[in-house]
């Protein structure tokens, strides 16, 4: 009986979690987006004013691969939190 009730306590206390929306992992979240994506961005800017915005030889190819960390992270980021969303409208619609 005992293991029956912490079996579903468990689940419960599982399906009743939202890890998106805990204070942490919104900070972190945020902090992720400056690491991850801003600052790579500010560094591809100043790379580019450095190396005169890309004239010369390769230019296009040089500035497509220094955006290319920053979208992938990006893109990341939005899946996670689109995931995060998805499991709420689920958990909504199956227990609310």
């Amino acid at each position: 009986m005992i293991g029956i009730l912490s079996k579903n306590y468990l689940w419960m206390r599982t399906l009743g979690s939202t890890p998106m929306n805990e204070r942490e992992n919104r900070e972190r979240f945020s902090e992720r987006i400056v690491q991850n994506v801003a600052s790579k961005l500010a560094v591809r800017d100043s790379q580019g004013l450095a190396a005169g915005r890309g004239f010369g030889g390769g230019g296009a190819a040089a500035a497509e691969s220094a955006l290319a960390k920053p979208t992938t992270s990006a893109a990341g980021l939005a899946v996670e939190g689109c995931e995060g969303q998805i499991t709420q409208i689920a958990k909504k619609a199956v227990f609310g």
